[in-house]
């Protein structure tokens, strides 16, 4: 049985804990990727990230990647993890855990996950740094580009 699973939560994740909900008899091969916030920008130090979604185009739009890539390759299961809330840098922000039998089909899975999730998933996001300054990461032109694309796929 195909295991899989979208998780949007404000809670830190644990990469082990992950894997155990796709590996299967049949795993050889696991792929992890785990985006963290980062501790500088542009040069500023930064405090923390604020990721802000909007809740059900966001579960809605990750659930469509997870299924186009259970579609497109042969993997035993796929889970997508995104923390949303105030992170602190440092902390994990992102997950893409993918068991398959086979090697390569386990990276060519994840990679192209990352590459869709990036693609299509809405988020906005602001970096606070040390000495209080705010900017959101993503300029209106560049959301109405994602607005554009999420469109097309659909």
């Amino acid at each position: 049985m195909m295991k899989s699973k979208v998780i949007l939560e404000e809670d830190d994740f644990d990469l082990e804990e992950l894997k155990k909900k796709v590996v299967e008899d049949s795993t050889s091969a696991v792929m992890t990727f785990s985006d963290v916030v980062k501790k500088e920008s542009d040069g500023a130090d930064l405090q923390n990230l604020e990721i802000r979604i909007y809740e059900g185009m966001t579960r809605n739009e990750m659930k469509r990647v997870k299924e186009q890539i259970l579609k497109e390759f042969n993997i035993n299961g796929i889970v997508l993890v995104q923390r949303i809330g105030i992170l602190e840098a440092g902390e994990n922000a992102m997950a893409i855990v993918v068991s398959s039998p086979e090697i390569e089909e386990a990276i060519e899975a994840c990679v192209s996950c990352l590459e869709k999730f990036r693609e299509y998933v809405p988020l906005w996001k602001k970096e606070t740094t040390i000495d209080g300054k705010q900017h959101w990461v993503e300029e209106a032109d560049e959301l109405h580009s994602l607005y554009n694309r999420m469109v097309k796929w659909i």
